[in-house]
């Protein structure tokens, strides 16, 4: 599927395939490094709290 494209059924999540290995974390390092964005310019949000 193209970038962008918007995935609203069933159908198209399942067409989407499987998460590489190599990505499975990715969205959690990208939490982890915006929970440190927010520290760092004094920002506290509740997702971030404890991190």
């Amino acid at each position: 599927m193209p970038h962008g494209k918007v995935v609203d059924t069933q159908e198209k999540a399942d067409a989407l395939g499987r998460v590489p290995e190599s990505l499975k974390d990715f969205n959690e390092e990208v939490v982890e490094v915006n929970c440190e964005f927010a520290k760092s310019y004094g920002i506290r949000r509740k997702s971030c709290v404890g991190q």
